[in-house]
């Protein structure tokens, strides 16, 4: 059985990555009993994968003109836990009807992407019900994580909001204290001034006292 769990991380480490591929590779050639085209591109210019699970796996059905795409999500509450949809593809000279299933991988929703690859390939009209099925079966628990995703969305708004607010007045409280320093400073700059001004005063009197006493001295002596 295996242990869905150690695939949790499939997006940070690059051999579980590899091995998950394989898990979806092996399914589906089980499925339709052959080997299949992996035919979406899955790499850079440079052979570098993208690394990012979409898709994780692709595969061509020549046979039935049928494409299939794995899209495998990171375990958060942003991310749907299941979701798929139909579509077609020119491919040269084909339409190709394509089964996407977006998915957070666990023993669930892997067993429900299994059933509906199979009968995708194998029985259209029970496909078209099942895909119904599963819908109503996981829109609500969508829904739900995309209001706690909402919710957790206004939250960090607010908490942000509040750190600006913050911020801000701090700010303003910085201001004033710089502004208070400011004029503490130039009153005490005043104060000396005046301090210094009115013990300098006398000393100028005194000065010009004994300029004037010399003078009149000196004409006293020459006259």
């Amino acid at each position: 059985m295996t242990d869905f769990t150690k695939f949790d991380n499939f997006l940070k480490d690059w051999d579980l990555y590899k091995e998950n591929k394989e898990l979806w590779k092996e399914m589906i050639c089980r499925t339709t009993k052959s080997e299949n085209e992996e035919w979406l591109i899955t790499r850079f210019a440079n052979g570098e994968d993208f690394f990012d699970g979409n898709p994780l796996y692709s595969a061509l059905i020549k046979k039935k003109n049928k494409g299939i795409r794995i899209i495998q999500l990171e375990n958060i509450v942003e991310n749907p836990i299941f979701a798929s949809w139909t579509s077609t593809v020119e491919l040269e000279d084909s339409v190709i009807e394509e089964l996407t299933i977006a998915l957070i991988l666990n023993e669930y929703t892997y067993r429900d992407a299994e059933k509906l690859i199979q009968q995708f390939l194998n029985n259209y009209k029970s496909f078209k019900k099942y895909l119904d099925q599963l819908e109503d079966t996981y829109t609500p628990i969508n829904n739900a994580r995309q209001n706690e995703t909402e919710k957790i969305s206004a939250y960090k708004i607010r908490t942000e909001a509040l750190a600006i607010q913050n911020l801000a007045y701090r700010t303003k409280i910085e201001a004033l204290e710089l502004l208070n320093s400011n004029l503490l400073f130039l009153k005490d700059s005043e104060s000396k001034n005046q301090t210094s001004m009115q013990q300098s005063k006398p000393v100028s009197i005194k000065l010009t006292a004994s300029k004037k006493h010399s003078s009149i001295k000196k004409r006293i002596k020459l006259a």
